[in-house]
């Protein structure tokens, strides 16, 4: 985070102005609050105090809400969404909306998985993780898979096809290969704990009775 805020300082001086990243150019679309100094510093006060997990929990909903309207701020003023290419929209698509959204969800599923280490798995967590699964691949997955696809198809003819695009989009069907083989190897672990722990319920039980 604290490299990307860098970036984002360096530059500011080039293309703040163009995407009205300015007191009067946020203000005029009621964000204030976006300010770069002013996230930034929402930013180092959590990374040096993050207090307990129930503490920091709404205070990083915050600040990941402060980013992404930041996001949509700098394709609001691009013109990004008005492309008329379409192999540069899609990818647009994938880069402006789609990842921005997917990490978001990956991050609180991860923060839901480590909320749980430790406890029972019930079956309101499970119908929970479900519910983001299925979330993860119908609007997160699927989209982006979508969008790219979309963007190299066209990508021919436009400017020509672009050998580093391509090896782009190859490199992000590895990405989610992985996480595809992650999923199902999570899947696997959690259905060996549960099979575990009704065979401890299951061996406790005559245990108690014979007590």
């Amino acid at each position: 985070m604290n490299s990307a805020f860098d970036s984002l300082v360096a530059a500011t001086p080039e293309a703040g102005q163009t995407l009205e990243f300015t007191a009067e150019g946020l203000g005029n679309r009621n964000r204030s609050h976006i300010e770069l100094e002013t996230v930034r510093q929402e930013w180092r006060e959590l990374a040096s105090s993050p207090g307990s997990a129930a503490e920091s929990g709404p205070r990083y909903d915050h600040l990941v809400a402060d980013v992404r309207t930041m996001i949509t701020h700098a394709g609001d003023t691009s013109n990004l969404i008005l492309d008329p290419d379409l192999d540069s929209y899609y990818l647009m698509d994938v880069t402006l909306l789609a990842l921005p959204q997917t990490q978001d969800r990956l991050a609180r599923v991860v923060m839901m998985g480590s909320d749980l280490l430790g406890e029972p798995l019930t079956a309101e967590s499970r119908v929970a993780f479900a519910v983001q699964a299925a979330l993860l691949q119908e609007a997160d997955l699927d989209r982006v898979m979508a969008s790219a696809q979309t963007a190299l198809n066209e990508d021919p003819n436009f400017y020509g096809a672009s050998p580093t695009f391509a090896a782009g989009v190859k490199a992000r069907e590895a990405s989610f290969h992985l996480w595809n083989v992650s999923v199902d190897e999570l899947d696997r672990l959690l259905n060996a704990r549960v099979a575990r722990s009704r065979e401890e319920s299951n061996s406790i039980s005559p245990a108690m009775a014979t007590v």
